[in-house]
């Protein structure tokens, strides 16, 4: 009798220990699980905005308070950053918007389109200030750093630079090959293109003399942009390699490999110590420059409307007839542009039809 109790009493007092122990554990082992989960939830980089076609291009307001997104729709989205409250809608366009570009003063936006035309709009009341025409598609748009001149890409095989007062056109530089990027560096002194034959030319400003022609890529260089110490140049181009370059010399300073198709689109962050790229591939991603490690990737697209997208073959843009016979295409998304946030802790993407945040340490 008296085992029977004390063996009683021994499962009295220890089946809650054992029972707690047990709760222990298995909250362990969920928090373990779900923990992962949720940080990497938290980290998602979370939709800002959305269109009714693909985004072909961004741009960051200087002061980080607005992103401008153009797209296959023809539209031109103002949105606030970082709560994606929708601040402005720009409509004027009759084409895709692949180009797009803040004045240094935050106070104007530059568009580039396939329409032929460069528009240069007052943020303030989202009315056109200057309507710039061209003799082909233009590609790509650049402000230089007074804010007095932008410099237009277009596939008429030149680089015009305008006056932004009265949209008058001060002079050409002649590339020879469809025009689909240009940059001005940050510190106003070179301007580089990147073209259909694969080349970089970088001119010095003002004077506009030709420094270097880089053979940079096979062909179609469809993205570049300077360090923010304006020393190098980073180009994207159809072989899907991202390529470093000295603007003293156009000498070859490294390479950054891991997109498998063309690379649309590509960024430094502000201190110069990250490059952000994005391609046909449907990724978007974060490299080390100085050492060629790739630091994170997001996988962007659901699907595509093919028949949007540009025809690669003749002509390099698409016509606009094309947009209007659309074909649902599952697995086609581009990333067709990525921007940082001026203070780098944000980088803003394209992802088909929207427009992501995502969050970096």
């Amino acid at each position: 009798m008296s085992m029977l109790t004390r063996e009683g009493k021994w499962q009295l007092r220890t089946f809650p220990r054992r029972l707690l122990i047990r709760l222990i554990l298995g909250i362990g082992m969920l928090l373990a699980g779900v923990l992962p989960l949720l940080l990497t939830l938290d980290r998602q980089p979370r939709v800002l905005s959305t269109h009714k076609a693909p985004v072909a291009s961004l741009a960051v307001s200087p002061d980080g308070n607005l992103v401008a997104s153009g797209a296959g729709d023809f539209d031109i989205e103002l949105s606030e950053l970082p709560s994606g409250r929708a601040r402005a809608m720009l409509r004027g366009h009759r084409d895709w918007i692949f180009g797009l570009a803040f004045s240094p003063d935050g106070r104007l936006l530059a568009s580039a389109s396939w329409d032929w035309t460069v528009r240069v709009w007052r943020v303030a009341d989202s009315t056109t200030q200057q309507l710039l025409q061209h003799d082909n598609i233009v590609w790509d748009v650049a402000f230089t750093p007074d804010g007095a001149t932008v410099a237009t890409a277009s596939e008429d095989g030149v680089v015009r630079l305008w006056r932004v007062a009265d949209g008058a056109m001060r002079t050409t530089l002649p590339v020879g090959s469809a025009v689909l990027s240009v940059a001005v560096a940050p510190d106003g002194r070179t301007l580089a293109a990147g073209s259909s034959d694969g080349a970089v030319r970088v001119w010095e400003l003002p004077s506009e003399t030709l420094l270097h022609t880089i053979p940079a890529h096979p062909e179609l260089v469809f993205a570049l942009t300077y360090t923010p110490d304006s020393a190098m140049l980073v180009s994207g181009a159809r072989d899907g390699i991202v390529r470093r370059w000295r603007v003293a010399d156009g000498a070859l300073v490294g390479e950054l490999s891991g997109h498998a198709d063309r690379v649309f689109a590509v960024a430094f962050s502000p201190d110069g110590r990250e490059v952000a790229s994005g391609g046909e591939d449907r990724t978007v991603r974060l490299w080390r420059p100085d050492t060629g490690d790739e630091l994170r990737r997001w996988d962007v697209g659901r699907s595509r409307l093919r028949a949007c997208t540009p025809k690669w073959t003749g002509s390099i843009g698409a016509s606009i007839e094309t947009v209007t016979d659309c074909r649902f295409d599952p697995g086609f998304a581009p990333a067709y542009a990525v921007a940082f946030t001026p203070d780098g802790r944000g980088l803003v993407f394209a992802d088909e039809e929207r427009v992501r945040l995502a969050t970096l340490p």
